[in-house]
């Protein structure tokens, strides 16, 4: 089993029809033999509202209609909480990072 994380970016492109869509969902729906899933998936918890934001910003244009983004709505929620692993990030893991960003390039 491999864990990968899903920025923002990579999570919405579970929901969305987008350049690296499939990729991103060969890593999310691959399962076992036996149905698990294959790879482990961490997403940052605030990432969430970032994915939520995308999906309505999409009904906003009229890409989707107003029930497909109230049921990929949910399905985010169901994923977080149980398909994906949810990380909390504190300040000061917030600060070393930015600090990081000074002498190494991302």
């Amino acid at each position: 089993m491999s864990t990968y994380y899903f920025d923002s970016s990579a999570w919405v492109k579970v929901y969305v029809p987008e350049t690296g869509t499939p990729w991103v969902t060969n890593i999310f729906g691959t399962k076992t033999p036996s149905g698990q899933p294959l790879h482990r998936i961490a997403v940052v918890n605030i990432g969430i509202v970032e994915v939520a934001a995308a999906i309505a910003r999409r009904e906003r244009m009229g890409q989707i209609r107003p029930e497909k983004r109230q049921q990929l709505y949910k399905r985010v929620w169901f994923d977080n909480n149980i398909r994906l692993l949810p990380l909390g990030i504190s300040n000061d893991i917030i600060h070393s990072a930015a600090v990081l960003t000074q002498s190494a390039s991302l």
